[in-house]
């Protein structure tokens, strides 16, 4: 296989991954290395969620933006229905229908990978991601993030160590 210089190998590649893993890994890796031009600093760094996400109801994609632009709060399902001009009801549907989640669920999905991306990437406490990303408190954030990730938050941080075969650890 072979193809041209500039992001044709990034395209090549997205193909290959869906083809041997599915759309739903290639779109996450596209949104991983997306850079289609040097964009400006108020300019979005990542695709729309809607694209992401395959979804192309215009609704949907209201409320799955706005889910993602305040991850410090979390809207009512009354106040995301509003966004998208329909029913609670509606909204529900629409989730299911193109996303298989509530939008509770995806709500607390966006608000947890927020947060696992503050605890790798900043000295935020727990405390303060867990008020960042929209939880009440430590305790029910540590709760939920377990629940999600299998571990505690605050292992995001510890570095992994491994024997280097003389009984000492090392950094991995």
């Amino acid at each position: 296989m072979t193809c041209s210089g500039g992001t044709a190998p990034l395209d090549l590649l997205h193909e290959l991954i869906a083809r041997q893993h599915g759309s739903a890994l290639a779109m996450q890796i596209s949104d991983w290395f997306l850079q289609a031009e040097i964009r400006a600093s108020n300019d979005l760094n990542r695709m729309a969620p809607g694209a992401r996400l395959g979804v192309g109801n215009p609704a949907l994609q209201k409320v799955l933006a706005a889910i993602e632009a305040q991850t410090d709060v979390r809207l009512s399902p009354r106040e995301l229905a509003g966004l998208a001009g329909v029913s609670v009801r509606q909204l529900e549907r629409l989730f299911q229908t193109h996303l298989g989640v509530a939008p509770r669920t995806h709500d607390r999905h966006v608000r947890l990978d927020r947060a696992r991306l503050l605890l790798r990437q900043t000295n935020l406490s727990v405390l303060e991601v867990a008020v960042a990303c929209g939880f009440t408190s430590a305790s029910h954030f540590s709760r939920i993030y377990r629940a999600t990730f299998g571990h505690p938050p605050i292992r995001e941080r510890k570095p992994s160590t491994a024997d280097n075969g003389q009984g000492k650890a090392v950094r991995v």
